[in-house]
């Protein structure tokens, strides 16, 4: 079963044309007799979401045996193919293969034809940052240079050694600027960050320069800084030096998963401002970042469809029913092709952003849609039983609002089984809510808004299991202020 799921997974990422490479793979490098692995690539890339019992039906109905051993046949040998076909689309594979030319060179005595390759690969090594080949480069240059030498010490080769010494200066500061990024990352994650650690860190020689000789190392530069003025409470120059890692990445390419960590850094500083420029620049900016492997791209595109709730939410006047058209079609069209690709908290996450906004929009209608995304997948059963109450409130939004008052009460009453039956709900938290929901037509409205303040405040007393998802309750506060307008 594992096999099968973890091949899945990997189909599942594979665009059209790595799928026809796949198939042309197959076709020159594997025998023909055995073409069962085949058949289960087929089964697996047919499903839309993964179910081992229906996977499982099928492949008996196709009479394949040793399935176990034939799925991890085929998970390497898609791999492989892979490879293959992403060998020209990424530079350090590239940059791999010149370097086997280079020694292949080399070893035949072909000398000249070498050193020409050398300085070619060098280059290229350069301006991709890429100094662990750099450095390889460098040294196969001094024994080449050696060689048609006889061994003399010539300028080249001096100049070869200082370049040599140049890049591992570089190759210090990174990782000088990585360990302290990550001791910095560990202490905030686990709240063992202090004052005097921010001090300590902030007097560091490496920290005390803005212009440094590297892409790279600038980028680690302002991205340590984010973190120290987000402890610090400094929003301003947080947003800055956020900006300014938004702008290096444009300038190559770095990996996906520390551009995903600037992206979040530079969205929760946009959050933290409230500055609706910054959420236009940021949308404008992910525009231009272009991942290859599909599970980066459903991440670069929440931020950035979460950077267009935010322009909406700041300025609800520029919402027009054309903008919201624009934008629902855009979600759709991320709900049918991409939501699968997300980890169940990263959608679960996404799917409350939605209603969050389409209740504060009062969009009613589409945060159905959203309470239906929720119902309709597998994972539904994994809610926390906070989370299912705070669906339940939204239903009871809703029907609020379409004055659809038999399903309100059955809403209310399924609210209050719910926190009656269940010991691990705060009831401070969550009863004036339903009173609210019987009485927001009667004078004394401001009253039980008062209650809900003060439940929602509460949630600073609450157990942090609970303050992981009291956030959701954003939107109800919200949906009541409109109410008491």
């Amino acid at each position: 079963m594992k096999n099968l799921e973890r091949a899945y997974r990997l189909i599942n990422t594979l665009n059209r044309s790595e799928k026809r490479y796949f198939n042309k793979y197959t076709d020159l490098h594997r025998p023909q007799s055995d073409q069962d692995y085949l058949t289960l690539f087929k089964l697996i890339a047919s499903q839309e979401d993964f179910d081992i019992d229906k996977l499982q039906s099928k492949i008996e109905q196709k009479g394949l045996n040793y399935v176990s051993i034939k799925t991890q046949y085929l998970y390497q040998t898609l791999l492989d193919a892979l490879t293959q076909y992403h060998k020209k689309s990424q530079t350090e594979i590239l940059l791999n293969d010149i370097l086997q030319q280079l020694f292949i060179l080399e070893g035949k005595g072909l000398l000249e034809e070498a050193l020409t390759l050398c300085k070619e690969l060098k280059e290229k090594a350069d301006k991709a940052e890429n100094y662990v080949i750099l450095l390889q480069v460098i040294q196969k240059e001094i024994e080449v240079l050696s060689l048609l030498n006889h061994g003399q010490a010539t300028d080249p080769i001096k100049q070869c050694y200082a370049q040599k010494n140049e890049v591992f200066e570089k190759i210090s500061q990174i990782q000088t600027f990585e360990n302290l990024r990550n001791d910095l990352i560990r202490k905030l994650q686990s709240h063992q960050l202090n004052l005097e650690d921010i001090e300590t860190l902030k007097q560091h020689p490496l920290l005390q320069s803005s212009t440094h000789s590297s892409l790279k190392i600038q980028l680690l530069f302002e991205y340590i800084w984010t973190i120290i003025h987000f402890y610090e409470q400094d929003f301003e120059q947080m947003l800055h030096c956020a900006s300014q890692t938004l702008n290096i990445v444009l300038l190559r390419d770095f990996a996906p998963s520390l551009v995903l960590r600037i992206l979040r850094n530079y969205f929760v500083a946009c959050q933290i401002n409230g500055t609706q420029e910054y959420f236009a620049k940021g949308s404008e900016i992910l525009a231009q970042i272009d991942f290859k492997y599909k599970p980066y791209k459903v991440r670069k595109l929440l931020f950035q469809y979460g950077c267009e709730i935010q322009c909406f939410l700041l300025d609800t006047s520029s919402i027009t029913p054309q903008k919201m058209d624009n934008f629902q079609t855009k979600i759709d069209d991320f709900q049918k092709h991409f939501v699968k690709y997300l980890s169940w908290e990263n959608k679960k996450t996404w799917w409350f952003d939605l209603l969050d906004f389409y209740i504060v929009t009062q969009y009613f209608d589409r945060a159905e849609k959203v309470l239906m995304y929720f119902e309709e997948s597998i994972e539904f059963k994994k809610l926390k039983k906070i989370e299912k109450l705070i669906l339940r409130l939204v239903q009871a939004i809703i029907y609020f609002e379409n004055q659809e008052e038999s399903l309100l009460l059955r809403e209310i009453r399924a609210i209050k089984h719910l926190i009656s039956t269940s010991k691990s709900l705060d009831h401070v938290l969550i009863v004036p809510t339903v009173h609210l929901f019987q009485d927001l037509n009667k004078t004394n409205t401001s009253e039980h808004f008062e209650l809900f303040r003060l439940y929602y405040d509460h949630n600073k007393t609450v157990s942090p299991a609970l303050k992981e998802s009291i956030w959701s309750l954003n939107f109800l506060i919200s949906w009541v202020q409109n109410h008491l307008k």
